[in-house]
């Protein structure tokens, strides 16, 4: 199937959901991580594409970006937490 072809289903039935997550663990293994990141995003897996996104891409910002605009204030505190208390820690 075509990309244009699969992007034309309803990512909130579980079918494609759960294929546009296998979709993306299929381009984590290629290394194509930004494309991994979109459609884990497609398949609602919000935790796991600003995963791909700031571990894979090594790109905080647009991870902090993603984090904002899907309003997961959860992930937005974890990414501060991690990336940034954990390294005052390093002078205390």
């Amino acid at each position: 199937m075509k990309i244009a072809e699969f992007l034309k289903n309803d990512f909130k039935v579980d079918r494609w959901k759960t294929a546009s997550s296998k979709n993306a663990y299929a381009l984590m293994g290629k290394k194509d991580f930004m494309q991994s990141a979109a459609f884990f995003l497609l398949g609602g897996h919000y935790q796991e594409a600003i995963y791909v996104v700031l571990e894979q891409m090594q790109d905080l910002q647009l991870a902090l970006l993603l984090a904002k605009l899907l309003q997961r204030d959860d992930l937005l505190h974890q990414i501060y937490q991690d990336k940034f208390l954990s390294q005052t820690d390093q002078w205390a």
